[in-house]
């Protein structure tokens, strides 16, 4: 951004999201879904599929299962 005219630049956290879930109630109240989030939007059908049996497997092995996420947003400032 310098490199551009920017001045008084700066990068930030803006929003922090994080999660934790059980997994199989993940997936038997549709919160893991192929259009839910940005992230499983660009998921071949086949990649999600494949994903879901991977979970569905891990649930079979140990009920406890959970899924957890940590998702971190960062913006870069600048004036001109």
């Amino acid at each position: 951004m310098d490199h551009a005219g920017f001045v008084r630049t700066d990068t930030r956290e803006v929003q922090h999201l994080p999660d934790d879930v059980d997994a199989e109630e993940a997936l038997r109240t549709g919160l893991i879904a192929p259009g839910l989030t940005s992230q499983l939007a660009v998921l071949t059908r086949h990649e999600f599929a494949a994903g879901v049996a991977r979970i569905r497997t891990a649930i079979a092995s140990d009920s406890s299962v959970r899924l957890s996420a940590d998702l971190r947003v960062y913006a870069t400032y600048g004036s001109v």
